[in-house]
């Protein structure tokens, strides 16, 4: 019998707390990847539209929150790429995911974008001829800067009102021309990412031979346990389709219990039912992994973290407070207890200009 389940108290919460920490990499007992690589492929994908909480969600995970040279090397030698995935939000992954990914995800992204696209006028012909023109950037330099980029475009008479420059980088990535490498300043990471051609690894590799299938598999072993709309969510794929896939997974996926009713899944080998109770004091940063990407994050949050850490009305989410696989609320430089004002230090370190 799963030892999970209990007939008399339903799903052992402080347990499934557990399991999914040791899913994020985040469990005191859980053996941290040798590489930052290998943290990004477990997870899949890490989301990242802050780049410095993104890479600092994967040094978390890789026990080198003290440094972040290991980031930047595996950006800086290809190791660890960044572009619009699921959702049309930017993520880190391995460039091996990298074109499998795009190609799941971009056509629906496309879809619902279909309509801003053509108010803003961008045709095929816009994206033809914008390809054209960072394509021969990179003949010549090897890579560019956005500023460089949209320089070029301007020059070329593109039109870059109105959100254009943006949706364009959007659009070239999507076409798998291009993707964020190199920090541009390797101490800074405000100063932003070098455009690069999409690496032969990401156009090239293996292409799973059930796309959809492959990414729920893959979601669990960065996230389980969860749910299937869990799944959905953080893939922007319907409900149904994600149903469709589990079933298709067999016995690769087994269900270990309940949260509010919903099923939660785990792959079946990282089923053991260890008896570990839910430990470890971090800060998670900006969009971190762990809060985000679920439909329901009641089962780590209740209301007023939640509401503490958001997403707002501008669709950002804190750094917050991770206590024993509970989320505590936002995280801040007030009122803080030394395990806090140590993370809240090492996080400030992590993010500041510096010279490496």
């Amino acid at each position: 019998m799963d030892q999970l389940l209990d007939s008399r108290r339903g799903t052992d919460r402080s347990r499934l707390r557990a399991l999914r920490l040791r899913s994020h990499l985040l469990a005191p007992s859980t053996a941290h990847e040798p590489t930052v690589g290998a943290v990004a492929a477990h997870m899949l994908a890490t989301q990242a539209q802050d780049l410095a909480g993104g890479a600092y969600a994967l040094s978390l995970r890789h026990g080198s929150t003290t440094q972040r040279q290991p980031v930047v090397h595996a950006l800086e030698h290809g190791e660890l790429v960044r572009s619009w995935l699921m959702r049309g939000t930017l993520h880190l992954c391995q460039p091996q995911d990298l074109g499998w990914l795009v190609r799941l995800s971009a056509p629906r992204v496309a879809q619902s974008a279909a309509t801003r696209r053509a108010n803003q006028h961008i045709t095929a012909t816009v994206v033809d001829d914008a390809a054209a023109h960072v394509m021969d950037l990179f003949r010549r330099e090897g890579r560019a800067s956005r500023e460089l980029i949209q320089s070029r475009w301007q020059e070329a008479g593109l039109d870059l009102h109105d959100g254009r420059g943006y949706a364009l980088l959007q659009e070239l990535s999507y076409r798998l021309l291009i993707c964020q490498g190199p920090l541009i300043d390797p101490g800074s990471w405000s100063a932003g990412q070098y455009f690069v051609p999409v690496p032969d690894t990401a156009t090239a590799g293996v292409e799973p031979a059930d796309p959809l299938a492959e990414l729920l598999f893959g979601y669990l072993r960065g996230h389980g346990p969860a749910s299937l709309r869990d799944a959905a969510w953080y893939a922007g794929h319907p409900l149904g389709a994600l149903r469709a896939a589990a079933k298709r997974l067999g016995d690769r996926i087994q269900s270990i219990g309940t949260h509010e009713g919903e099923p939660l899944y785990l792959r079946t080998e990282d089923n053991d039912a260890r008896s570990d109770q839910p430990a470890g004091r971090y800060l998670l940063p900006p969009f971190d992994e762990y809060y985000i990407s679920y439909a329901d994050r009641s089962l780590v949050a209740d209301g007023q973290a939640q509401a503490s850490v958001g997403p707002g009305r501008n669709g950002m989410v804190k750094a917050s407070w991770l206590r024993s696989g509970s989320v505590l609320g936002a995280a801040g430089p007030d009122g803080l207890a030394q395990w806090q004002a140590q993370h809240w230090m090492r996080y400030q370190q992590y993010r500041a200009p510096r010279q490496d």
